[in-house]
């Protein structure tokens, strides 16, 4: 099995309305663990790795779960969202060979 390499971190997302609304929801007002991944405010972050599927495995044998699938777009790069403890979302990417 292909040992999984951390690239680099693509983004961090965060959106918002308000600034003073996003202070009280950064400071723990609401629960945003079962949010969608665009909801506002939400925060997820973006790492680009080179063996997807080898992450996702062993991740997931570490207590974290996929949220959706794992998608390619087109024969750029495959994507997934994975949720870990305490609810917090991260996203891995893999370039595919153009």
């Amino acid at each position: 099995m292909e040992t999984n390499q951390l690239i680099r971190m693509d983004n961090m997302g965060i959106v918002v309305e308000s600034l003073y609304n996003a202070i009280a929801f950064l400071a723990g007002s609401e629960d945003h663990r079962n949010a969608p991944v665009n909801a506002l405010g939400y925060l997820r972050t973006m790492f680009a790795v080179t063996n997807l599927d080898e992450l996702v495995e062993r991740l997931m044998t570490q207590g974290a779960t996929l949220v959706g699938e794992i998608v390619q777009y087109e024969k750029a790069y495959r994507l997934c969202y994975i949720r870990r403890e305490e609810g917090l979302l991260a996203g891995r990417a893999q370039l595919l060979q153009l």
